[in-house]
């Protein structure tokens, strides 16, 4: 962790799904659906923080064409949408936009998300005010998902700041190798040990969402 800790940053970036929504449930459940023909299923430690396109291809690259394997993940993408929108405003993390109001005006703030662009707007038109954030970038903008830091790094570019004082906050292991990689700090949000042998002991790990205005020193 920098000597940007606390009160110092310029910026926070948000992961979005497993940070401000509730969505990986979902998310799996779409892979499932659309997996289920070819006998194959996953669980969420295996997509979290991962592109769809760049999940099927990692199962299926070697039996579909590019074609094919982008038709699919447009499937899955609307099946997750599909599931989303039948629970509204449920699917925000416990005081997400109180805590996100907290923020605003006293940083800027970014969501970057492997989701694609379809989803990401679905989302923003329907749970996440688009006024709460100065830049948006989601997997249709960078060539590389994360664990590549290319997503961060475009983030702090939009931003006009320096990695080094940014604040990343992720929820899984892919996602704070990216910020990391990217020069930035990051917190990692969970309220289980599951990977707590794989977090760099430099990551501070909050317990929820809700810490994180007073770990930035706004309460």
């Amino acid at each position: 962790m920098s000597d940007n800790y606390g009160n110092n940053y310029g910026a926070v970036l948000f992961d979005m799904d497993g940070v401000l929504i509730d969505s990986m449930s979902f998310h799996v459940r779409a892979y499932n659906d659309v997996l289920s023909k070819y006998g194959i299923s996953v669980s969420e430690l295996e997509v979290a923080g991962r592109s769809t396109q760049e999940t099927l291809t990692s199962l299926l690259g070697n039996q579909l064409s590019i074609h094919e394997i982008a038709d699919l993940a447009k499937g899955k993408s609307m099946r997750s949408l599909q599931l989303m929108e039948a629970v509204g405003d449920q699917i925000l993390i416990e005081n997400a936009i109180d805590i996100l109001h907290k923020i605003y005006g006293q940083k800027k703030m970014a969501l970057c998300t492997s989701a694609s662009g379809q989803s990401v707007s679905n989302i923003i038109n329907t749970v996440l005010p688009k006024y709460l954030f100065d830049q948006i970038v989601h997997s249709g903008m960078v060539n590389l998902s994360k664990p590549d830091p290319e997503i961060y790094v475009l983030a702090t570019e939009l931003l006009s700041l320096t990695p080094s004082s940014c604040l990343v906050v992720e929820d899984s292991i892919s996602g704070v190798q990216s910020g990391i990689a990217a020069g930035c700090d990051v917190v990692y949000i969970s309220n289980s040990d599951d990977f707590h042998s794989q977090i760099p002991k430099d990551v501070v790990k909050l317990e929820s969402l809700s810490e994180l205005p007073t770990f930035l020193g706004l309460v």
